[in-house]
């Protein structure tokens, strides 16, 4: 597969409703009510209808483009999305399941911040929106060879890479899998970036490569294909991380998260590492310390507070934990970064 035909505009695509009626769309920006976020280079698209609006981020970087997709639907409606090209693409769901099929062959459900990266050599989409429901997607389309510059720390890539070059349909993962804290912290940090344009470009394509590592990272860290989740499992996973995301002030054990999801705690630690790449203890760690490292840079919050928010009732404990995620104590990097 030629890198020249992967990366292509918005304007090929044609986008139709399920009835036949065509999507047009503007230039500019929609008056969705959406706080303006910063995200210098990007072009903006949307279009609205009796279905509702939608609208369309873009940034062209070197060998990969970054989509950031919002969709306020009005009533319920099946979009067609028809294109003569391929698609290599990591896409992420940020905001309400999607469901949609490729060619009319297989049912694909993306849960709210699920993730993968897939292959189809032509654009032949159905998409269910419901009504009176928000969509947000964040995908990165890439050049073969922007990938290939990490299969030899990726067995797992280099495989897929191989269907890619056949013109074959190929997803990295056995199922979708879910955003990390470290992840949604690395895809918030580009829709909410603060540097100057010059620098724009470099600063988003460093941020693409640290989200890339941190997906190729948990492909690494499954190793043997995982089984076939049932929706059990799922939601199994969804109920545990939203219970500790709801208060990361508090530590839950296992034990307590077991009972309140009404499971045994081996097949909750089962399902959430499947789901999550990490045990429930790293995963709830990631979050407390991503959390921390917010309140540092965003707020004026005493290093004791912050802890006690992030669940370390101890500042100390909070100050060795942050050492050895990133290297540097807490004071340090509000003084460095703030």
């Amino acid at each position: 597969m030629q890198d020249d035909q992967m990366i292509q505009s918005l304007t090929p695509l044609e986008i139709t409703l399920r009835d036949g009626e065509e999507i047009v769309l503007s230039k500019g920006r929609s008056n969705l009510p959406e706080k303006k976020l910063m995200l210098p280079g990007f072009e903006a698209v949307h279009a609205c209808g009796p279905y509702g609006k939608m609208e369309f981020f873009h940034l062209a970087g070197q060998d990969f483009d970054i989509w950031y997709s919002n969709y306020s639907v009005r009533k319920h409606s099946t979009f067609l999305a028809c294109g003569n090209f391929p698609v290599l693409e990591l896409h992420a769901s940020l905001q309400s399941d999607i469901t949609s099929w490729w060619d009319d062959w297989k049912q694909n459900v993306q849960h709210d911040q699920q993730f993968e990266i897939s292959y189809i050599p032509f654009i032949n989409n159905r998409t269910e929106f419901g009504q009176g429901k928000y969509y947000s997607t964040f995908d990165i389309h890439f050049k073969p060879s922007f990938l290939r510059n990490f299969c030899p720390q990726a067995p797992a890539l280099s495989r897929f890479l191989d269907k890619v070059d056949k013109g074959l349909c190929a997803n990295l993962f056995e199922a979708p899998q879910f955003l990390s804290p470290r992840m949604l912290t690395l895809v918030w940090a580009m829709l909410n970036c603060n540097v100057t344009p010059a620098f724009a470009e470099r600063y988003f394509e460093n941020c693409v490569q640290l989200y890339l590592i941190e997906v190729l990272d948990r492909s690494n860290s499954l190793g043997s294909p995982i089984s076939q989740s049932s929706p059990y499992d799922i939601d199994l996973a969804i109920a545990a991380k939203e219970i500790i995301l709801g208060d990361l002030s508090e530590k839950y054990s296992i034990e307590s998260l077991a009972k309140a999801t009404g499971s045994n705690q081996w097949i909750l630690q089962r399902s959430f590492k499947q789901h999550f790449g990490s045990t429930i203890f790293e995963y709830s760690q990631s979050a407390r310390l991503e959390l921390a490292k917010l309140q540092l840079l965003e707020t004026n919050k005493p290093i004791q507070e912050i802890a006690s928010q992030c669940g370390y009732h101890d500042h100390s404990n909070l100050t060795a934990a942050f050492r050895q995620k990133f290297g540097v104590s807490p004071a340090k990097y509000r003084k460095n970064f703030k």
